[in-house]
C-alpha cells in the first residue's frame, strides 16, 4: 500500500528506528554573539525589524531567537536554519523550546520549528509553532503545511504551557508533527497531525528552521524563543516494506 497506509500501524519513534543515525546535534553551549556559525545561518524570513539570535549568551546553554519591535513597529519573522540541507526523505528532527511573549494583539505571534528549503520557500514548508494572541484561543500549539502553495489546513491544541518539545518526522512524502508538554529527556510525544505531499513538492534538499515571529502591531509585542537539545536523526534505509 501507500506510505500513508503503512504508517497507520507503525510507531515511528526514535526507539523504533533500528537503523536511524544521529546526524546532527547541538546543545548550544558554545557562545556565539549572533548565532551565525558553520552549522547555522541567520536572517529574516519576512520583515526587517527587531530580529536577533545568539547562542549561550542571553540564556546559558541555549539558542535565543527573538523579534523585538521598535517604537514604530512592523511585522517581522527571524530564524536560524541549518546551513547544510538534509539530504534524505527519511528523517526526524526534535528540539526543546521555551516561548515567551510580550503584550499580545489580536494577531498571532509565535515561536516554532519548520522544515523548508535552505532558501526559504513560503509555498513549501511544514511547521509547528507555539502561538500567542489576545483573542480566540490566546495560547496554542499549531501545526501546518504548504505544498506547492496549497494550504494543508492547520491543526491546533490549546495550552498555556510554554516549555515544550517539538518533533517533525518525514517519511518520503508523509510528514508527521508532534508536540510534548515535557522537555528532554522526558518527552511524551503526542501526534498533532500528519500531511501527505502527494505531488512531491518537497524535494530531498530541505533545511530545518528555528523561527520566531511578531505581527509588530505594538512596540511591546515581543516574541522570544529559547531552544535547546536540537537533534536530527536520519533513517538509513527508509521504511521497511
Amino acid at each position: 500500500g501507500s506510505i500513508l497506509e503503512r504508517l497507520e500501524d507503525i510507531d515511528l519513534s526514535v526507539e523504533s528506528l533500528g537503523d536511524a543515525a544521529l546526524a546532527d546535534y547541538d546543545n548550544f553551549d558554545v557562545t556565539d554573539a549572533d548565532a551565525n556559525t558553520e552549522r547555522w545561518n541567520t536572517g529574516y524570513l519576512t520583515g526587517a525589524e527587531g530580529g536577533s539570535a545568539n547562542i549561550n549568551t542571553t540564556t546559558a546553554g541555549q539558542l535565543r531567537v527573538a523579534v523585538d519591535p521598535d517604537a514604530t513597529p512592523t511585522a517581522a519573522r527571524y530564524a536560524v536554519n541549518l546551513a547544510q540541507f538534509v539530504a534524505s526523505k527519511y528523517f526526524l528532527v526534535t528540539t526543546d523550546v521555551t516561548a515567551a511573549f510580550g503584550t499580545a494583539s489580536a494577531s498571532w505571534a509565535f515561536v516554532g520549528m519548520m522544515v523548508s528549503p535552505v532558501t526559504f520557500d513560503t509555498n513549501n514548508r511544514v511547521y509547528i509553532q507555539r502561538q500567542n494572541s489576545s483573542g480566540g484561543a490566546l495560547n496554542r500549539i499549531t501545526a501546518g503545511a504548504f505544498f506547492g502553495g496549497v494550504d494543508q489546513v492547520e491543526v491546533n491544541f490549546t495550552t498555556t504551557d510554554a516549555t515544550l518539545g517539538f518533533k517533525i518526522e518525514r517519511w518520503d512524502n508523509v510528514w508527521r508533527i508532534f508536540y510534548s508538554l515535557t522537555s528532554s529527556p522526558d518527552y511524551s510525544w503526542t501526534l498533532l497531525t500528519q500531511y501527505e505531499d502527494a505531488s512531491e513538492n518537497m524535494d530531498s534538499q530541505q533545511s530545518v528552521y528555528l523561527d520566531v515571529s511578531s505581527p509588530g502591531t505594538l512596540d511591546a509585542e515581543t516574541a522570544l524563543g529559547d531552544f535547546d537539545n536540537f537533534k536530527l536523526y536520519i533513517a538509513q534505509n527508509g521504511i521497511s516494506q
